[in-house]
């Protein structure tokens, strides 16, 4: 058996004048490109899902950075070094 050599040419002359090939080619590209654009809209929506929960942290972190910052700190004061008659 001796493998047969085809060009470009005659294999494009076959694909246009032999019934049902273009048709076939398109329907399996479509269903190849309508399984990747299902692919990347999952991808996308995990990745946006991603993002959400990252900026939800990050406000989460801002708001108890803020409630630190409001809390009350006691303070006290050493009496000793006071000289006398001072308030």
């Amino acid at each position: 058996m001796t493998p047969t050599t085809t060009s470009f040419a005659d294999l494009l002359r076959s694909a246009v004048t032999d019934p049902g090939i273009i048709s076939s080619a398109y329907q399996q590209f479509h269903r190849y490109s309508l399984g990747n654009q299902l692919l990347a809209a999952d991808l996308l929506r995990s990745r946006l899902s991603e993002l959400r929960h990252a900026r939800l942290r990050q406000c989460a972190a801002t708001v108890v950075e803020a409630q630190d910052q409001l809390r009350p700190v006691a303070v006290t004061m050493a009496v000793s070094h006071l000289a006398p008659g001072q308030p």
